[in-house]
């Protein structure tokens, strides 16, 4: 039997209170702390209703992809039922009589599934999404890079030549230029030998950079002049430099 309390109502500060004895407590498990949604029901009545336990964004993704598999336990089973019919020509269902027509309800049947596997598949996303990170985040480092190693970077990304160095480059600017045979790549040579011969240390723009790197690690019938890329890349930077 439902437990019925007649409680007086006292006043604290600006607000009524309402004092819910054991009884009622007990009946529905609400102990202190607990939430409790508050509606007014006119002309007499109040609406007391504990919160429930919430939901994570993963348990209703995961009621969502179970109910979307339960769809398609359902569309599968109609369309075996459709197709028994078909085949046997023992019309049951409204158009099944007609085979154009029986025909276009199986394949809109075989559509619906295969657009729940897709909502399936996107949901499936989503969770991993949710419990590993979003797709293609890179793992973040446990440590960052000391002061001395981010130094290093730095400078095995600055090109660095001595005198004598300048001499060894000059000569490969020179061959670099008379190996490479179309226009454009031509003015590059040219361009090159301005930024790396015109300062000290040598002063590579970054498209300048990108287009040496590019000569590296091509072939073909380009190999001549990549040969002399990389001597020229090993002499600026003690290697040769990644594509890009």
């Amino acid at each position: 039997m439902t437990p019925h309390e007649l409680v007086a109502l006292k006043k604290f500060g600006g607000s009524i209170v309402v004092g819910l004895p054991p009884s009622i407590l007990a009946a529905i498990d609400l102990r202190e702390g607990d939430r409790v949604v508050m509606e007014c029901l006119p002309p007499r009545r109040l609406l007391l209703t504990k919160e429930g336990p919430q939901l994570r964004p993963t348990d209703f993704l995961e009621l969502e992809i179970d109910l979307l598999e339960k769809k398609k336990i359902l569309i599968n089973s109609d369309l075996e039922y459709k197709t028994y019919q078909f085949n046997k020509n023992m019309p049951e269902d409204e158009g099944m009589h007609d085979a154009s027509i029986a025909q276009a309800i199986l394949y809109s049947l075989v559509r619906e599934r295969n657009r729940i596997d897709v909502e399936i598949a996107e949901k499936r996303l989503a969770l991993y999404e949710i419990q590993a990170g979003p797709v293609g985040t890179p793992a973040k480092s446990e440590s960052a890079p000391r002061a001395e190693d981010q130094a290093e970077l730095v400078l095995d990304n600055k090109p660095s030549v001595n005198a004598a160095g300048k001499s060894n480059l000059s000569q490969l600017l020179d061959e670099f230029e008379s190996t490479v045979k179309r226009k454009a790549d031509k003015r590059f040579a040219q361009l090159l030998r301005k930024e790396i011969l015109a300062s000290n240390p040598p002063q590579l723009t970054g498209s300048t950079r990108y287009r040496l790197s590019k000569w590296c690690h091509t072939g073909g019938a380009y190999r001549g002049g990549m040969v002399v890329a990389r001597r020229i890349s090993e002499e600026l930077f003690g290697r040769v430099i990644d594509r890009g």
